[in-house]
């Protein structure tokens, strides 16, 4: 048997209801008939509905197979077998189709891998409204303007984000208030500026003189000078004449920023480059202006990440949280733990070695049985945060425990020095994503020795970069209902009652409850002892068992998460809105077949972003502001499975991002003067970034 004796074919139907229905249709390509002794694998969780000519069999995650009954006959040449399967979140997009589909033939009851079937263009039907019900009860309407605005002309108010306050001068500085000339150590000559700084702002100097290029300022401007002022209210201070530019910063990043706002407002006139006469005061509404990027589902190089960041220093947003670890891939080297290179970040199709160990995970999100792989190494990593420090951009590792954790429990299960997982725990869970054993034990030891370890990793990574460790992040999301119940090591800790009778379903929350409350405790006391001036951050599950030492991401949707968010200002606690209505950017950008996107919450455009208020859409109340620290974007990579993706995924959505995390409140009235600076002059500020961005609509 051969791979390409099994073609494979996705099939929908619409019913006279409006309802539609799925089929996979599998077919015997070959010339003679198809013996029944095989396994078509995926790794999408394929799922027949009321079928008996095939079992399906999951191994890890969503990841396994179909392989026929005993009762099916022989497929003969030219036949197929068609059964109807779930109809998912895929329905009705061309991502349906990619389930990482393989082919294995059972010779001797063992299995030989043949490769990936015939894979035929999905047959489907018309996408023109939500079909999943996930995504009706979720997606939010979209509110937009109700009449259309009038194209505002270029000028000082298309910067983006937008300006705060702004003023015109129309005098010209006179020439003898112009500095002598400066000290060689604090003068950086570069074409026709003569940019003067402070000893400290060397960095942003350079940064200047990059983005000014070749360009040369009418009709004879030749100074810039950056400074540095402590007592400065605002972030930054931006002051243009015809001969001179003053850029004033509280802190260099300020000053970074400035730089920022002077390269959009720049004018190009033929030869020459000009700048109206503006006083600009500027400050962010939110201290935290974040992005997430999960690199375990699929990994993205250390080179994109660096363009990544480059653009969001062009639109000063500040923190990039990245996430190293989850279920599918662990994405940092540690090199006295190898396993969770060597084990946790390969997928490729399930095999052992010669001493049946592992040798990768399993596939997932799409991916078939060949190897794909990818970490940051320990010299990589020191030089992103050198990279993004010189952007002002402050990375953020997440590692996420104690759910997520399945890349971490499969590596370290090759490994005799960790026991993360209680042999004797006879506790039953499936994860959201299907994983049955992805929660580390919080009742073993070796758990915070691991984070103990790993942070002090981490903490000297950061010191050889000679980057601040502000900020950690520890995850805490969608552990599943039911781990660690019937462990004998939780229930040897001194937090269990023993009164407890797990059968009854509110002893078995309170126990959930003290379980997550106990673990976290000792991740913030270690935490406290390795790095004493971090702040740890979860996600929002964690909040109902954490206290207000941290700051929680809420992720919940526009719609149904009000209960999330007024628990988390009864307590007291800082969050991060994370909303994913809005902020989940790998949400397709529209409802459309080619379009790609994991459509469970909504479908988001650069528009939608722009509208979005962070602070009405869950109505919080003017007494709770001051615990929304800031707002982050999100790119969960299931199906960015390439580096085109990410630039299509994150762009040009992210300046819209940007928009709202500097200034809190969209401006109705704005949209088309943001929308006329994106087009004109941001693509292709970004492709200079070498980012190959969505061409918006």
């Amino acid at each position: 048997m051969n791979a390409s004796d099994l073609s494979v074919k996705y099939i929908e139907e619409c019913l006279d209801n409006g309802e539609v229905r799925t089929f996979l249709r599998l077919t015997n390509a070959s010339t003679s008939s198809l013996k029944t002794l095989w396994r078509l694998y995926f790794s999408l969780g394929v799922k027949p509905l009321n079928e008996s000519r095939l079992v399906r069999v999951l191994l890890e995650g969503r990841y396994g197979y179909l392989t026929p009954t005993d009762n099916t006959e022989h497929l003969a040449a030219g036949e197929s077998l068609t059964i109807e399967v779930e109809t998912w979140l895929f329905s009705g997009m061309q991502l349906l189709a990619r389930q990482g589909f393989h082919v294995v033939e059972l010779i001797d009851g063992k299995e030989k891998l043949l490769g990936a079937p015939i894979l035929e263009a999905p047959l489907l039907e018309p996408l023109t409204k939500p079909r999943h019900p996930m995504i009706r009860a979720l997606s939010p309407e979209p509110v937009y303007e109700t009449e259309p605005v009038k194209t505002v002309a270029a000028n000082s108010d298309d910067v983006i984000p937008a300006i705060k306050t702004y003023s015109r001068i129309d005098e010209t500085l006179p020439d003898e208030t112009l500095p002598n000339e400066a000290p060689p150590n604090d003068t950086l000559h570069f074409n026709a500026f003569n940019i003067i700084r402070d000893d400290a702002l060397a960095n942003e100097a350079q940064a200047l003189a990059s983005i000014l290029g070749e360009k040369r300022l009418s009709p004879k401007g030749s100074i810039i000078e950056l400074t540095l002022d402590a007592t400065l209210a605002a972030d930054y201070e931006l002051r243009t004449f015809d001969n001179r530019i003053d850029i004033i910063g509280r802190l260099p990043s300020g000053v970074y920023h400035g730089i920022h706002t002077l390269r959009q407002l720049l004018r190009e006139d033929g030869s020459t480059t000009s700048i109206p006469s503006l006083q600009v005061t500027d400050t962010a509404d939110f201290e935290h202006r974040g992005l997430y990027l999960d690199l375990a589902r699929h990994f993205q190089s250390v080179r994109s990440i660096e363009k990544v960041i480059a653009a969001m220093a062009g639109y000063k947003m500040n923190r990039l949280i990245l996430g190293i670890a989850n279920d599918e891939g662990w994405r940092l080297e540690v090199p006295h733990i190898p396993e969770l290179n060597d084990v946790g970040s390969k997928r490729s199709f399930y095999q052992l070695d010669e001493h049946g160990k592992r040798i990768a995970l399993a596939p997932a999100w799409g991916d078939d049985h060949r190897e794909v792989k990818g970490h940051i190494s320990c010299v990589e990593f020191v030089s992103l945060l050198s990279f993004a420090a010189r952007h002002h951009v402050e990375l953020i590792v997440e590692i996420n425990l104690p759910g997520h954790a399945n890349a971490l429990l499969r590596s370290l299960e090759q490994s005799d020095q960790w026991q993360l997982q209680d042999p004797l725990d006879e506790s039953s869970y499936r994860s959201a994503q299907g994983y049955t054993a992805n929660v580390v034990n919080v009742g073993m030891e070796d758990t915070y020795r691991l984070v103990t370890d790993l942070l002090k990793h981490i903490r000297d990574l950061y010191q050889k970069a000679g980057a601040q460790l502000n900020n950690v992040h520890f995850g805490g999301d969608e552990v599943p209902e039911g781990a660690w119940l019937r462990s004998p090591a939780c229930r040897a800790l001194t937090v269990w009652d023993k009164t407890w009778d797990i059968d009854d379903p509110a002893h078995a929350a309170a126990a959930s409850d003290t379980l997550m409350h106990y673990h976290y405790e000792r991740i913030k006391k270690i935490a406290k002892a390795i790095l004493p001036d971090t702040q740890t951050f979860f996600w929002h599950e964690m909040a109902p068992h954490g206290d207000n030492a941290s700051t929680y991401n809420a992720w919940v949707a526009a719609k149904g998460g009000q209960h999330v968010i007024d628990a988390l200002t009864a307590r007291r606690q800082k969050m991060v809105v994370s909303n994913a209505s809005y902020l989940y950017l790998d949400m397709p950008h529209e409802m459309a077949a080619g379009e790609p996107g994991l459509p469970w919450a909504n479908y988001v455009d650069e528009r939608s972003i722009y509208y979005f208020d962070p602070i009405e859409c869950w109505d919080i109340a003017d007494e709770d502001l001051e615990l929304v620290v800031g707002i982050q974007a999100q790119l969960w990579t299931e199906t960015v499975y390439t580096e085109e993706l990410m630039d299509y995924y994150l762009f040009p959505r992210l300046l819209a991002v940007a928009e709202r995390a500097w200034n809190r409140t969209p401006d109705f009235t704005r949209w088309s003067t943001f929308q006329t600076a994106m087009k004109q002059r941001e693509l292709p500020y970004l492709e200079s970034l070498g980012i190959r961005y969505r061409t918006p609509d």
